[in-house]
């Protein structure tokens, strides 16, 4: 590193550590509200979780399948229709140029459980949430499907997460440059926070009045630097993904069983010409995240057979993805009900729980500086012109796979 004794300076309001969606949402809404803002990200807009999500703006539905009546359906569906404005070009932000690959869902059963799903699916609780396809109405990849099997439509849209980055991004205008906090460089004040961020071999000194850290797994890393016990803040819930590339058509959806959870969850993308399958669910959490590569690899053979036994599936090229899902801690161990926002002084630590949730992240994240920073000054980031921005994450089946 070179200039270490007499760093470039620059001053905002609120510097945001981490691009990913939630990070990238709080810069939009904090300008909106008269802030100025500084974004970093060490790698790519989106790298961590935010492009290997699935990119399900769910309603909730899928919680439901799972017998949850906590707060995360409630979450999901009061935040659903603000989504559809925005993709609408109605609401704020403006997201109507976010590419949408699927504008509906599919729930679909297996030939084994069409009897005892279809009974589930059509009763009062999901009457009002899905709609069963007649065979002409269904999507191409399930046209072949044998008679028996149960296709409903839901109404949640499927994005491509890249393109919904993107957009955000383009929805504020403070600077964003590829940087990371240095090791102990957080130090707090009376008059604010002074945080030392590396950019492209330079050393920048931040002086904010606020720093939100919206980094996922990095965030553990930062907080623990001030002193944080993060074993009582945040946890990490892995995920091991499959990644099918070589399918005769795209599938959006889950397929259910009765009072479970999705038995698998799949969208899909286009590698070149290739229709590639993106593979979640029940097949990537436990206990799927302690096999191997190859082992999780078989069982998504044995799984998709099952699941979809109609399709053209021995020939799919398999590989897998390892995801680090990083949230707020719950006392069990589980899921977060919706977003987690901890503060401590001038530093306040967010995690999304779902991408469909970062817009309610963001605003709670704005509840808890509008105390801190509670007077909005001009930024100065002209010392920071010139330093590298950070690129687009690519998609997530050209990522380095990890055994």
């Amino acid at each position: 590193m070179s200039g270490h004794a007499d760093p470039r300076r620059a001053e905002c309001d609120v510097l945001i550590v981490g691009g990913g969606i939630v990070g990238l949402w709080c810069r939009a809404l904090l300008e909106r509200q008269g802030f100025s803002v500084i974004l970093v990200e060490k790698e790519a807009l989106g790298s961590g979780q935010s492009v290997a999500s699935q990119g399900i703006l769910h309603a909730g539905l899928k919680y439901l399948l799972a017998g949850d009546d906590d707060g995360a359906p409630r979450s999901l569906a009061d935040e659903h229709g603000r989504w559809l404005e925005r993709l609408a070009g109605r609401g704020w932000p403006d997201l109507s140029t976010t590419r949408v690959l699927s504008e509906k869902l599919v729930m679909w059963t297996t030939p084994s459980l069409a009897s005892r799903a279809t009974g589930w699916l059509a009763s009062p609780m999901m009457r009002s949430r899905v709609r069963r396809l007649d065979d002409n109405a269904r999507p191409e990849a399930f046209r072949s499907a044998p008679r028996g099997v149960g296709v409903w439509e839901v109404d949640e849209p499927a994005v491509d997460a890249r393109s919904l980055i993107e957009q955000v991004a383009m929805c504020g205008h403070g600077p964003i440059h590829l940087g990371v906090p240095a090791a102990d460089a957080i130090h707090e004040s009376k008059e604010g926070a002074e945080v030392d961020v590396d950019c492209a071999g330079e050393r920048i000194r931040v002086l904010a009045q606020c720093v939100v850290l919206a980094a996922g797994g990095g965030n553990a890393v930062l907080l623990q630097r001030i002193g944080v016990n993060t074993s009582e803040v945040c946890q990490d819930r892995p995920l091991h993904m499959v990644i099918a590339r070589g399918a005769d058509a795209p599938v959006f959806g889950h397929c259910v069983r009765p009072s479970m959870k999705p038995r698998m969850t799949i969208t899909s993308g286009l590698d070149g010409g290739d229709v590639v399958w993106y593979i979640g669910g029940a097949i990537a959490e436990p206990p799927g995240t302690d096999r191997t590569r190859d082992e999780q690899i078989q069982a998504a053979r044995e799984e998709l057979d099952a699941c979809l036994p109609w399709l053209r599936t021995a020939d799919l090229e398999l590989d897998t993805l390892r995801i680090s899902r990083a949230e707020g801690r719950t006392g069990a161990g589980g899921r977060p009900e919706g977003p987690v926002v901890y503060s401590r002084g001038r530093v306040v630590a967010v995690w999304p729980t779902k991408l469909a949730m970062a817009p309610s992240a963001a605003e709670q994240v704005l509840a808890r500086i509008a105390p801190i920073a509670a007077n909005p000054v001009p930024g100065r980031a002209d010392e920071m012109e010139g330093l590298p921005a950070p690129p687009l994450a690519d998609p997530v089946w050209r990522w380095s796979p990890q055994t």
